[in-house]
């Protein structure tokens, strides 16, 4: 498995495990080192997978379906924020690598309430936590896209819009195999 650093390294991590364990081929990018295209830096995506039904190009972007305020744990459903280097390197990579890939987001959530679980059609346990893993088009991310912060350059759908547009992660990778306990 690659070697992945910050605190959000779990949700890639839980992902790359997914993949390991269905023996899906894929390739793991190294994300801390840009690439120059057309002489510009370009930030790069997660993984390469090479699905039955597609090869994929994938950045991962997990959040938690929950906050912890005071320490309770408050709902914080469908955050779905990427940063505005996240849908330009995509959308450079998708142009990069032509018409026989596809560029998608994957999103696992963090579920922490069990209430949650029904929200999703694929649930994945890895090191004692639970996600619940979906994945949209970046092409209909960046077509339903909205400011969300102009200081951080982040970007987000409005929860019900995005709702309408993601999939359960079997919708783009039918092969994969789930560890569904509940």
């Amino acid at each position: 498995m690659a070697k992945r650093k910050g605190k959000n390294s779990h949700y890639e991590a839980a992902f790359e495990k997914i993949l390991r364990d269905s023996g899906i081929p894929y390739i793991a990018i190294n994300e801390f080192k840009r690439p120059i295209i057309s002489g510009k830096p370009i930030k790069n995506f997660d993984f390469i997978v090479f699905s039955k039904k597609c090869k994929y190009i994938i950045d991962i972007k997990g959040k938690s379906f929950f906050r912890k305020i005071k320490r309770k744990f408050v709902s914080s459903k469908w955050k779905n924020w990427i940063l505005e280097d996240d849908w330009k390197g995509l959308k450079q990579w998708q142009k990069t690598f032509g018409k026989n890939f596809k560029s998608i987001i994957v999103y696992p959530y963090w579920l922490k309430n069990k209430e949650d679980i029904k929200q999703f059609h694929d649930i994945y346990y890895f090191k004692n936590k639970r996600y619940g893993i979906v994945g949209i088009y970046s092409t209909d991310f960046l077509k339903n896209r909205k400011r969300r912060s102009k200081k951080w350059n982040t970007f987000y759908i409005p929860k019900e819009k995005f709702k309408k547009f993601v999939k359960p992660i079997k919708y783009f990778i039918p092969e994969i195999k789930l560890n569904k306990r509940i």
